[in-house]
């Protein structure tokens, strides 16, 4: 939208369980950087997390999830676990010959 636009968009990103099922939809205005990376990965561990307690074995009325704490932190385990070599090497982010600076990591 132009900046100077009347109408206003939330761009925070977002992720919704539409059915009890498997139709889960994420809302996302990205950008290609390392802040929409893991911004991406969060709201895949909300859907992920919404898959989990949305099979049929699971009762009716368990199937609203955990406190929306537990619900953002599984969303913030999944962005932290989407930062780590190992899995940015997988996905062809970084060389499979890279060597982290391990005194980096304290900082």
């Amino acid at each position: 939208m132009p900046p100077d636009s009347k109408r206003k968009k939330n761009t925070h990103a977002s992720c919704w369980r539409i059915d009890l099922e498997n139709d889960i939809r994420s809302l996302q205005s990205i950008e290609p950087n390392a802040r929409w990376f893991f911004t991406a990965h969060h709201e895949l561990g909300h859907g992920y997390y919404f898959k989990a307690y949305s099979r049929p074995e699971v009762p009716y009325l368990l199937r609203t999830g955990a406190a929306p704490g537990f619900h953002e932190g599984i969303g913030e385990l999944i962005s932290l676990a989407s930062s780590q070599v190992p899995y940015l090497q997988a996905q062809g982010i970084l060389p499979k010959d890279f060597k982290p600076d391990m005194t980096a990591f304290l900082a």
